[in-house]
């Protein structure tokens, strides 16, 4: 185990060679996680930001990362406040190769069923309806997973000649899968294991609002795990069965329709027929949904950030507390009057910073949704309160409800 800060340094005289062995960070910090535990305990997420990969060890305060040149630093706790460069990646190769003979990195998810039922599990706890399993939905975030890994990128768009290109859009590859609609949203996120995964998509506020969305009840997921690295991708897509099969119908020659929401762009829908579709999933979820649930546990107590970044201007805050108002029993949004959070002791956190669709910078958010970021990270295993009133055609109401930390 690393003893003392001259050892560490040691590392960084050694000559910068053949480090392309070390073609993903994630394996590295993995690595060090295993051979230091008393520096870097837990399995800490990694996190990307100007350049840098870190992870953050509250336990010990310290922060390991890797910069783009592939030196290794370190900062924090014992190590002060300014980072110490302890020596390029590639220094660590012979450890680091043994290490991965006996220590292998797939997914916690053994199938897909297992990624579904815990999807299943979290949106039933917020009240939601289950959804359904598409073939067409889980066919194109398979086929997306499988692109972004052949071609060692990122991100929701493909270019039409790089390989296995199947649709530019989450939508376009929905459609070239068998999908009769192009309204299909996708959510992507790049971790450690497929569990943390779903939770680091529910701690950002744009991709928790799609995947609480009351307007979709189909699924479909994929992920793939690049060879001989740690990590992987998880790619969920979502749609609306009944606006899917009313796009499966002749084009509508009544009176007022809609164009451009069919595969077949020249297709129309009835403007009656397509509220209908649209409301047959919004009448079966609840008035509002609000996150973390009511009586919730295990839940992280920071945001460190999503692309894009609701507050760009902050590297880490507390968990985001939201409320999403259903537009099928709130066809006027209800003004938000008040938000309060207290902690275990009663005690009210004082700063927070709320984001609405006039608040936000990625106008990302619609009129019924509402995100509230504490300024500080929360306390770990402790019970929070929190309080929202809402008005609604002159009427105050008060929605009220606890939720627990995770412990370190």
């Amino acid at each position: 185990m690393i003893r003392n800060i001259a050892y560490i340094l040691l590392l960084s005289t050694l000559p910068a060679a053949s480090y392309g062995y070390f073609d993903n960070n994630d394996r590295f910090l993995n690595w060090a996680e295993f051979e230091y535990p008393d520096l870097f305990p837990g399995q800490e997420e990694t996190q990307t930001e100007n350049g840098w990969t870190y992870r953050f060890y509250p336990d010990t305060k310290i922060y390991l990362g890797i910069d783009e040149s592939s030196k290794v630093y370190i900062q924090g706790g014992r190590y002060g406040e300014e980072p110490v460069e302890i020596g390029w990646r590639a220094h660590y190769k012979d450890q680091y190769q043994e290490y991965y003979k006996t220590h292998s990195c797939r997914p916690d998810f053994i199938s897909k069923e297992e990624i579904y039922k815990y999807h299943a599990q979290l949106r039933e706890q917020a009240g939601m309806i289950r959804m359904q399993r598409a073939d067409y939905l889980e066919n194109a975030a398979q086929k997306h997973s499988d692109y972004l890994i052949a071609n060692d990128t990122t991100g929701h768009t493909e270019e039409r000649y790089s390989p296995q290109f199947t649709g530019k859009t989450a939508a376009n590859r929905a459609m070239h899968t068998g999908g009769q609609s192009n309204q299909v949203s996708e959510v992507i996120s790049y971790s450690r294991t497929l569990k943390s995964s779903i939770d680091r998509l529910f701690s950002g506020i744009y991709h928790r609002f799609i995947m609480l969305s009351f307007r979709m009840n189909s699924i479909g997921t994929g992920y793939s795990v690049k060879e001989n690295q740690c990590g992987h991708n998880l790619v969920i897509n979502y749609s609306n069965s009944f606006i899917n099969h009313l796009c499966s119908y002749d084009s509508y020659k009544g009176g007022t329709s809609y164009s451009g929401i069919c595969a077949v762009e020249s297709r129309k829908v009835g403007e009656r027929e397509f509220k209908e579709a649209k409301n047959q999933v919004l009448k079966e979820n609840p008035a509002f949904i609000i996150w973390p649930h009511a009586n919730s546990i295990d839940i992280p107590v920071n945001f460190t950030g999503e692309k894009p970044d609701p507050l760009p201007n902050y590297d880490k805050t507390g968990y985001p507390v939201s409320i999403a108002f259903n537009p099928y029993y709130f066809p006027i949004p209800p003004d938000i009057i008040s938000f309060q959070l207290f902690d275990d002791q009663g005690l009210l956190i004082d700063e927070v910073i709320r984001i609405d669709q006039y608040t936000d910078v990625n106008n990302k958010l619609d009129s019924h949704e509402f995100a509230f970021f504490p300024i500080e990270e929360l306390q770990y295993d402790s019970e929070y309160r929190a309080e929202l009133v809402y008005e609604l055609d002159g009427d105050h109401s008060i929605v009220s409800w606890k939720f627990k930390t995770r412990s370190k």
